[in-house]
């Protein structure tokens, strides 16, 4: 339809007062909308030229089936080479798909409402889709109210301006795959209402709001992401989240509180593996159920209950290198059973904690192996009592484990070198806390360093691969309670200005270095 068509009125028994039931595409071009009005039909109708829809609400009941995509039935409106603007304020799509192709959303202080109907044979939909400006954002501006349905994003990349509102359903979320096209969804306002979400196609959705919704999220596919790599704001809502085959993601530079996560497929992502370091991401966790793989790239992941980071079937790696600082920190009297990878860190961070005693008696039961990636890894505790049950083992390339904190800690596992004796792994004590090696079968070949406050030895424990034990200058190095005496091999150096607490007995020939300029020197009391 070339010439200008006025419509209003929802048609005969309210069927719609423009539609189409043929097969093919009917097209209107300069729509005019004299009052509210309902669209109908089975087949596509689109809206093109330059519509005038005033301060009307547009109703689409629309019945044709399929997946939204580029072929599908729905009413749309299309803008053919250029973007279409129009005037369109308000809108409810009660049944079928509401599409915008290359168009934008009307006025901008409307409200599009989508409501799921029970028993149509396909979801309600609201989608976005572009063929031109691919790798552009468009932004879009209009309040968007769900109950039910689906916002469908299935070109190009968007970003929503406006109150998002979720109403007592799950509403799906669905992104598509980036295809060449830089395919994503960036909702910038608050999300609300006691709906959930349930995300699906395997492109990026990131919400940069405060979100304060309470219904569940489901991870089905891709990434739900909160927060942006050039953003500090987005938080998650009080509700519990399932992974079920995507990728759970916070990049945001804020302090929160996680709902309960379940589910055994995808990842939890703590910050990412570029972008900008996030020194306020806080995030605590309670109690969690699920099986899948925890990345800690940035920011403090705080475990308030012994499986704050799911089943012991997924393991967490806490990311080094020269650009992630992140840290897991322990409080609670807790006992966590995860196994750790603890990939070393370079300058600036090389003294960034990987894993953290903030408060408590807590214990970490399971193994940590040092992972490639820098040449320290750090455990520190500053407060309360650490337990390290598990043991903890080098790898390739001379790496330092740091043992600091002005808290107290004890090893109860044992330290032990990588496979090939070729890569040392050195101990280094630092801070005024006392750390107390108490495995019997501790086998790490690189130096024994004690830096500051006190390195104890517990009755069993056996440090007879390290060659050069060298404690500085108001440390201490405390073997009184090594059943028998503490025995130096052969092999092995004892050196430093420090303090040696107990007996200590030689199995080789005493070598004794005097660096100081005083006339006594305290080696041994």
């Amino acid at each position: 339809i070339l010439e200008p068509i006025t419509v209003q009125g929802v048609g005969v028994n309210g069927r719609g007062v423009l539609i189409n039931t043929v097969a093919g595409t009917a097209i209107v071009n300069n729509l005019v909308l004299a009052d509210d009005a309902t669209f109908g039909g089975s087949t596509r109708l689109e809206i093109r030229g330059t519509p005038s829809l005033g301060d009307y609400t547009l109703t689409v009941e629309h019945t044709g089936i399929g997946t939204p995509g580029g072929g599908y039935n729905a009413v749309r409106f299309v803008g053919a080479g250029s973007w279409l603007d129009h005037t369109l304020k308000d809108a409810n799509v009660v049944q079928g798909t509401l599409a915008f192709h290359n168009a934008y959303l009307g006025q901008t202080d409307g409200t599009i409402t989508v409501t799921h109907k029970e028993g149509a044979a396909d979801v309600t939909t609201l989608q976005l889709m572009k063929t031109i400006d691919y790798n552009i954002a468009t932004h879009l501006y209009k309040s968007l109210e769900f109950t039910g349905g689906r916002l469908y994003n299935y070109r190009g990349p968007y970003t929503l301006h406006g109150s998002v509102t979720l109403n007592d359903m799950v509403t799906e979320i669905f992104v598509n795959a980036d295809g060449g096209y830089g395919t994503n969804l960036i909702i910038t306002d608050a999300v609300t209402g006691d709906g959930g979400i349930t995300k699906t196609g395997t492109g990026i959705v990131a919400f940069l709001g405060d979100n304060s919704y309470t219904g569940t999220t489901t991870v089905s596919a891709g990434n739900l992401q909160y927060g942006a790599t050039d953003q500090n704001t987005g938080s998650p809502g009080s509700g519990d989240f399932v992974l079920n085959g995507g990728n759970l993601r916070f990049v945001t530079d804020q302090a929160f509180t996680l709902g309960e996560v379940s589910g055994t497929t995808g990842t939890i992502n703590y910050g990412l593996a570029s972008g900008i370091l996030l020194p306020n991401l806080a995030v605590t966790v309670g109690s969690n159920s699920y099986d899948v793989v925890t990345n800690v790239y940035k920011g403090a992941v705080i475990l308030a209950a012994d499986t704050g980071l799911g089943s012991t079937v997924g393991a967490t790696t806490i990311y080094g290198g020269d650009a992630h600082n992140g840290r897991v920190v322990l409080t609670n009297d807790i006992t966590v059973g995860e196994t750790f990878s603890l990939t070393a860190r370079y300058d600036p961070y090389l003294y960034a904690p990987h894993i953290v005693n903030e408060s408590g008696s807590n214990t970490l039961a399971g193994n940590l192996t040092l992972v490639t990636g820098g040449t320290h890894a750090t455990l520190q505790s500053d407060a309360g009592l650490l337990t390290v049950a598990g043991n903890i083992t080098g790898t390739i390339g001379g790496k330092y484990l740091n043992l600091q904190g002005e808290g107290d800690a004890v090893v109860t596992g044992s330290i032990l070198r990588h496979s090939d004796p070729a890569n040392l792994l050195h101990v280094h004590k630092l801070g005024t806390g006392t750390w107390t090696l108490a495995g019997a079968a501790n086998t790490y070949n690189g130096n024994t360093v004690v830096g500051g406050g006190t390195l104890a030895l517990g009755a069993d424990a056996v440090i007879s691969d390290s060659p050069l034990i060298d404690v500085k200058t108001d440390a201490t190095f405390d073997v009184s309670a090594v059943t028998g005496g503490f025995t130096l091999a052969g092999t092995q150096t004892l050196m430093g200005n420090g303090t040696v607490v107990g007996n200590v007995a030689l199995a080789g020939t005493l070598g004794v270095q005097f660096d100081s300029d005083a006339d006594t020197i305290d080696l041994l009391t």
